[in-house]
């Protein structure tokens, strides 16, 4: 089941969470590289980090485009800006569920 803070976004956001919005596959040209770095170091420079998941996961807020806030919301401005900057496999976070590529309402634990 997908977490509930994720659930309130897509509820919140719904063409943020459309079947089949984005493609699955990128090839990593020369220029989608440039893209994706520029891109990532944007979003990185304009987002002050804060936790704003407090004590519990329950008062976490996902929001896309922010001034502040957490990694999802990170990953939520980037992926809004792209789609993808790399595989899951190849970062060195710690993964507990992955979202589907083909249904955003569906996650996987791994």
């Amino acid at each position: 089941m997908a977490p509930f803070a994720h659930i309130l976004f897509c509820s919140r956001n719904q063409g943020e969470c459309k079947l089949g919005a984005g493609s699955s596959v990128v090839t990593l040209t020369d220029e989608a590289d440039r893209e994706l770095r520029s891109v990532n170091s944007d979003v990185n420079r304009s987002i002050i980090k804060v936790n704003d998941a407090f004590d519990s996961p329950v008062d976490d807020v996902w929001q896309v485009n922010v001034k502040s806030g957490d990694c999802e919301d990170f990953a939520l401005t980037k992926r809004d800006h792209l789609n993808a900057i790399k595989g899951w496999r190849e970062t060195d976070l710690r993964w507990l569920m992955i979202q589907s590529g083909e249904d955003p309402r569906v996650w996987y634990e791994l």
